[in-house]
């Protein structure tokens, strides 16, 4: 997964850049729709302010990001 050159704004407000390999059980929301409760990320994550540039908040490479993808 990953994003474009702008990154995502992140429900904080932060900038989020993402260029990961993902990998969880899917599981079925009570919606029958898939989501991943548990999951982890290999690859490159860095944040920023909105406006600001990539990483200026920090970066970082490893291969034990955790992450969630819920049904809202």
């Amino acid at each position: 997964m990953g994003t474009t050159e702008e990154g995502v704004v992140a429900s904080e407000g932060l900038r989020v850049w993402v260029h990961a390999i993902a990998s969880g059980p899917v599981q079925h929301a009570s919606d029958g729709r898939g989501e991943i409760v548990t999951g982890t990320l290999s690859g490159y994550l860095a944040l920023a302010s909105n406006g600001s540039d990539e990483g200026s908040l920090g970066t970082c490479t490893a291969t034990d990001h955790a992450f969630t993808l819920r049904i809202r």
